[in-house]
Formats: C-alpha cells, sequence, structure tokens
C-alpha cells in the first residue's frame, strides 16, 4: 500500500543541539543552571526534522523565580505548541533534506531565520528566489514565504526565532494566516492537518446508519473524518492511500491498561491474581525509576498502537513519587496515542533499595490524592473532547476500602476536573461481597464518568444501576479467565441494558497487548458458556462477531464519554482507524470483513493505523520511531528493574502472602455464610 505523495525519510545527519540555560547562584553570580541535548523529531513524507530550542509565553518574559522556565516546560510538555506561540517567542532548529522544499506558507509572526549548514533558496509568492548561504539571516515580516535546500546531495540546517506579531493589514484587509501543508504532522496546534483519501476499501463503520461497505472511500481533513462513500471527488492536495484489499475500522479502545509493566512482559504467564499482587505490587512496582516508568508507558502505548489501539484507559500505578507521574505523562505523549492518564492513589510499599520514598509515604500518606491537582494543572489545564490526552482517576481498591473513602476520592476527582474515575470491582471468588456499587448508588455517587474494570460478580441489581447511570464497564478476558477473576460481565452487562460494555487488555505481563485476541477470547468463552447452559445441541449461535467489535470500540467510546469523538467511521469523528490488509494466506479471501478482524487478523496484519487524522503507523512501520535504539534501552530498563527488585526483603513478601492467605479464607467464609460459593 503506497502513498502518491510520500518520499524517502533520510536521516539528518547532524547532531541534536545542545540547550545550556543560565541563572544566578545565591549571592548573584552567573551559572550554567541546566545543559541539555534536546531531541530531533522527524516526520514521515515530509523529509524535514526540527528541534524545539526554548518558548517564552509572555511579552516581555518574567525571569523571577524561573517562570519562564516554568512556562516552557508547561507548554513542550503539554503537545500543542503551534508553530508560532501566541503571545510569546520559540526558537527552534529545522534540518532540510537535500531537494527538500516547503510548501508556500505565512505566520502571523516576525521571524528571524538564519542558515547555520549549506545553502537555503528563500522564495516569495511574487516569485523572487533569494539563495541564502551559512551565516544568513532572512527578516521575515509575515510575508507568503517557502523555503528550499539549494543541495541536491546534502542536509542543510537552519535556525529560527519566531515572533507573535499584531495582525497585519494591508490595504484595510487583515492578511491571514495560511500554513499550507507546513504544519502537517509536525505541530498539534497548527491550523492546518494533513488530508488523506482512503480509496477502494472496504469499510467496516461500527455505525448502524453506514454500515460496512466495500469499494468504499474515506476522506480525512483536518484530523476529521469528512466523508464515507463510493468513489469520492476529493482536494487535489489529499494524499491518497490505496485500500484494495483492505478493512478500514475504528481503531481499538482499550479502556482497563496498566501501561508502565511493559518491562514485565511474559513474567506473569502462568500467574493467578494473588501471583500478581504479590509480585507486581510488593516487588516490581516498588522497582521502577523514573525513566523506567517514561519508558514502560512510551513503548506500551508504541506496543497498543501497532496493534491497532488508537485509545487507552492508562491506569497508572506505578507513581512511585510526583516526577514518576510526569514521566508516565510524557511516555503517553510522545507515542501520540489518544489516552486518559488515570492517577491511581495505590502506594507500592517502599523498602531499602526500592525507588519509593518511606519518608513521604509514612509522612504525607495522601501526597499522591493532593499531586492530582497539580497533574491537572501542569498537563491538562482546560481539557476538550477531541484532546488526544485527558486526566482521569483510579480509585484505591474498591473492595478493600472503606465506603467514606471511596465517596471522598470520587467527590474530590470531580472537582478537579477528571474525565474518568475508574476502579477494580468485584474480582469473582475475590470479591468480598460488599456490593460496593450499590452502596455508591445509594449515595448517588454512581455517574457516566464511572469506569468499572472487571466486575465479574456485579449483582443483578447493580448491573441495573449501572446501565441506569450510564457507567462503563471494562472486562479483560485474558486476564479475567487466567487469574481467576470469574468469567468475563461484558454480554451480561448488555443484556442488562448496559450499553458501555467495552474491552481492556488490562496487563502485558501475562497478555499481549491485542485486542483482535480480547474480542476472539471474550466471544468464544461466552458462545461456550451458553452453548453449555442449554438443555440440548445449540441450532443458533449465541452470540456475534459483531457485538464484540462494538465493544473494542463504540461500547469503549460510551465507556469514556468520548461516543461522539471516536469509536466509529463516522463522519465530524476524529479520525482515529486502521487500515487492516487481506493479503496474508489466513486472510485470503475474506468473506465476512467483521469476522475477518474478530477471528483472523492480527497486528502483523495492519498496514495503518491514524490517530486524530495522522499517520502514526504507514505501510506498516510505526512512524517516526527508531526501534533498534529504542529496544536496547528497553533491555537496560529491564536488567536495571530486574537487579533492583532482588533487594525485596523476602520476609515482607512472605508477611504479604500470608495476609493474602488470611483474606481468601475471610471471603470464603462470607461467601460460604451467603450461599454464594
Amino acid at each position: 500500500m503506497q502513498s502518491a505523495t510520500h518520499d524517502d525519510d533520510p536521516k539528518s545527519p547532524f547532531p541534536n543541539p545542545r540547550v545550556l540555560i543560565t541563572g544566578h547562584d545565591s549571592v548573584g553570580k552567573a551559572i550554567v543552571q541546566s545543559s541539555t541535548v534536546e531531541e530531533t523529531k522527524a516526520y514521515t513524507g515530509m523529509r524535514v526534522s526540527h528541534t524545539l530550542l526554548y518558548s517564552t509565553s509572555e511579552f516581555p518574559p518574567d525571569l523571577n523565580n524561573d517562570k519562564d522556565i516554568k512556562l516552557h516546560e508547561e507548554l513542550k510538555a503539554s503537545g500543542k505548541l503551534n508553530i508560532v506561540n501566541p503571545g510569546g517567542t520559540i526558537i527552534r532548529v529545522v534540518n532540510f533534506a537535500p531537494r527538500n522544499k516547503s510548501m508556500m506558507h505565512r505566520t502571523q509572526s516576525l521571524d528571524y531565520g538564519g542558515v547555520m549548514e549549506g545553502e537555503i533558496v528563500m522564495e516569495l509568492d511574487d516569485g523572487n528566489k533569494t539563495l541564502m548561504s551559512k551565516g544568513d539571516v532572512a527578516v521575515q515580516r509575515a510575508t507568503m514565504h517557502t523555503w528550499k535546500n539549494a543541495s541536491e546531495t546534502e542536509w542543510a540546517r537552519m535556525l529560527f526565532v519566531l515572533q507573535d506579531c499584531q495582525p497585519l493589514l494591508l490595504g484595510g484587509q487583515r492578511l491571514k494566516e495560511d500554513l499550507g501543508d507546513v504544519g502537517n504532522g509536525i505541530f498539534p496546534g497548527s491550523a492546518m492537518r494533513s488530508s488523506y483519501i482512503i480509496k477502494n476499501a472496504t469499510v467496516v463503520s461500527v455505525d448502524k446508519a453506514i454500515g460496512t461497505v466495500p469499494d468504499c472511500d474515506v476522506l480525512i481533513e483536518d484530523g476529521l473524518i469528512k466523508a464515507v462513500g463510493p468513489k469520492m471527488q476529493y482536494p487535489s492536495a489529499a494524499t491518497v492511500i490505496d485500500g484494495t484489499n483492505a478493512i478500514v475500522s475504528p481503531g481499538f479502545i482499550d479502556t482497563h491498561r496498566h501501561t508502565w509493566q511493559t518491562q514485565l512482559r511474559t513474567i506473569g504467564a502462568d500467574y493467578v491474581l494473588s501471583d500478581y499482587i504479590l509480585n507486581m505490587r510488593q516487588i516490581y512496582g516498588s522497582s521502577y525509576t523514573v525513566h523506567d516508568a517514561y519508558l514502560g508507558n512510551f513503548c506500551g502505548a508504541l506496543d497498543s498502537i501497532d496493534n491497532g489501539i488508537t485509545y487507552l484507559v492508562d491506569h497508572s500505578h506505578i507513581i512511585n513519587s510526583p516526577d514518576h507521574a510526569d514521566a508516565a505523562i510524557k511516555g503517553l505523549q510522545d507515542a501520540r496515542i489518544r489516552a486518559t492518564f488515570c492517577y491511581a492513589m495505590y502506594p507500592n510499599p517502599a523498602w531499602p533499595g526500592s525507588c519509593v520514598d518511606k519518608e513521604r509515604e509514612e509522612e504525607t500518606p495522601d501526597w499522591r490524592l493532593n499531586d492530582v491537582r497539580r497533574i491537572s494543572t501542569k498537563f491538562f489545564g482546560a481539557s476538550q473532547p477531541g484532546d488526544l490526552l485527558r486526566l482521569g482517576f483510579a480509585l484505591s481498591e474498591p473492595d478493600m476500602t472503606a465506603i467514606d473513602r471511596l465517596v471522598h476520592e470520587i467527590e474530590y476527582a470531580r472537582s478537579v476536573g477528571c474525565k474518568v474515575i475508574t476502579g477494580h470491582f468485584n474480582f469473582g471468588k475475590w470479591d468480598p461481597g460488599n456490593c460496593i456499587v450499590r452502596q455508591l448508588d445509594q449515595r448517588g455517587l454512581l455517574g457516566p464518568d464511572l469506569l468499572l474494570s472487571h466486575g465479574n460478580t456485579l449483582a443483578d441489581d447493580e448491573l441495573e444501576a449501572v446501565a441506569k447511570h450510564g457507567c462503563g464497564i471494562s472486562s479483560t478476558p485474558d486476564t479475567e479467565l487466567q487469574m481467576g477473576m470469574s468469567h468475563p460481565v461484558a454480554f451480561k452487562a448488555k443484556d442488562r441494558g448496559c450499553s458501555a460494555a467495552s474491552l481492556g487488555v488490562d496487563v502485558c505481563c501475562s497478555a499481549p497487548a491485542d485486542m483482535f485476541a480480547q474480542m476472539r477470547l471474550l466471544l468464544q468463552a461466552q458462545r461456550h458458556l451458553q452453548h453449555e447452559a442449554g438443555e440440548s445441541a445449540p441450532l443458533k449461535m449465541s452470540r456475534s462477531c459483531e457485538e464484540v467489535l462494538e465493544f473494542a470500540t463504540m461500547g469503549g467510546a460510551k465507556a469514556v464519554g468520548l461516543e461522539k469523538v471516536i469509536g466509529s467511521i463516522t463522519p465530524g469523528k476524529r479520525a482515529d482507524l486502521l487500515i487492516t490488509r487481506c493479503d496474508a494466506p489466513r486472510l485470503v479471501p475474506a468473506h465476512d470483513p467483521i469476522g475477518t478482524l474478530v477471528l483472523y487478523a492480527n497486528g502483523s496484519d495492519i498496514d495503518t493505523v491514524m490517530i486524530d487524522g495522522e499517520l502514526i503507523k504507514f505501510e506498516g512501520k510505526l512512524t517516526n520511531i527508531d526501534w533498534p535504539n529504542l529496544r536496547d534501552e528497553l533491555r537496560t530498563s529491564v536488567a536495571n528493574i530486574m537487579s533492583r527488585s532482588k533487594n525485596v526483603p523476602m520476609a515482607d513478601v512472605e508477611a504479604t502472602r500470608d495476609y493474602m492467605v488470611k483474606t481468601i479464607d475471610v471471603i470464603n467464609q462470607r461467601r460460604k455464610a451467603n450461599g454464594t460459593n
């Protein structure tokens, strides 16, 4: 599958620039306050890369108490940096591949552009072309212009300082900003984005009004699905993607994931839930540094995208410090996945050699609750439904926590603007029978922002309350069936009127980030359950492929309150979608497109993943990712985590195991007394 306009993407030979920020010591002497080598980002099909060096968000900037530095870090972390920073300045380095030429564009800014390496042609919209050599500087005053590398063989580099300016009037008319194609995939805040037309695909829309359409086109503009239909007219500037022998479907929505556990892949292959709690919660979680948390989330999100997951709920209980929270968020941002980061209240234990501050845990045990507000202000601000990253909250374990504490956490989460409030509920034979959902309903706290993970043994009246109040349910078939958490509840919840039943991967220590597998496992387990419950051999199939595909897409969107934004191939929604090639031996022929996705396909068949209208995976490969180097970094992180984990005091582990045995015994006695054993 080839793009009509993409070219090769060679790598810049220039080193990443180093940024030195000065300041003052306590007696007023100048010091180098920080020295950082900034990452250079390359962009698929653009033959260009750039590095943000610094920004200001006020004019004149306030240097007192490092306010300018803090504003720069917040803007950088937000992922919403435009080409120009309104009310401020930006300095960046841009590398141009040989023969590279940008689109004609105009920004509302006064720019200083200096050539650092090579030769650049500055072309204006009147046709004038000026050759700029190393050391030359152009003062660009909001004119229409383009830059071209004059060399056929060598890269060129420019340094740009862009300053916001007043709107420019000419003949009484305001000259509008025109970004052409400059913002495509590079600046998230740019007014213009890439446009794509997917031609001649089979569209599995998961929209009842559209259905499944063969030989269909999908037009994407400015991050949105603009139109769906056969043989459509499309803008000449649109990149054409050939969808012949391919299925276009919504991106998968994973509503329950502990993303940080990427480094622990396969460790839990033979775990039951008690093994998981003992090892993940008592040993490995405490062994993660800040950088480990970043890598876990970054690589875990990339793994998700590679397998067609475009949105995930990150139930993050790796927050050993405030810096761990920041790093986990940055990992999601850098992967460019759509997600809700749910700040978890769970404290990993502090032991000698762990990455948990024992003094902080003992002196301020509620520090995580208070830190949610900091995170909300720093990263999320006035978030909108279409934003890639939103803030959520993960409750203290509901089945093991006093109801008054849960009430406090839910009310607090809502007060700081958390969009999703999630937690682990009703783990089968681990369920102590407290009927927490019933208690929350009695206190008027159920609502569409609540997402119940698991819920395997929810009572019928609790499921009806969940349906009534629009709460979400996340079933995770792999972990629930493996770890002894009872049968997944998704179909039962649907039958009780819950339209927001969904699927999650849960933990990659025992299962891959693969929603194909979750759909398949849930469907066949449910079919088996219902067949076995019948008095005679079945003459009609009980459950359909279409139902589980809906759980993995629109059900997930409803579970997180984004059903108007994502979850289906519907005009007006954000363009989060997959293109699955049907060329592999196991996928030819593909008579039933939905059956193909649910029962036959896997992540290796996904050619393209688009998130918010941008190509994050294309032609079978993640874009803008140096996987060999990242893989080595991940392996180093794994080795360090394993080394640290050996420091855990085994007496503490044995005490935890004894406590779990006693807890299970108490639960079993209670279940037996209630007749639910």
